[in-house]
């Protein structure tokens, strides 16, 4: 449950992010919200997509963001 409260905090400091619209596909995480969100779940992340050698890290950190947004609704 923590990991929501951390999630939603950050969310709340990005005040410009539409998290209906990003569910709803209609808008990307800009690079601060990524940013934010890279810190927090960089050590969950598989080590070769963290350092964007396996997969891309802000395609990882979008569909993260996806699945908590969804589980929140």
């Amino acid at each position: 449950m923590y990991r929501y409260v951390d999630v939603l905090d950050i969310l709340n400091r990005h005040e410009d992010f539409d998290s209906s619209a990003f569910l709803d596909d209609r808008c990307e995480v800009s690079w601060d919200l990524y940013t934010d969100l890279y810190e927090l779940w960089v050590e969950e992340m598989p080590y070769g997509t963290a350092k964007g050698r396996d997969g891309d890290p802000y395609e990882w950190v979008c569909n993260r963001l996806f699945q908590e947004l969804g589980d929140l609704v």
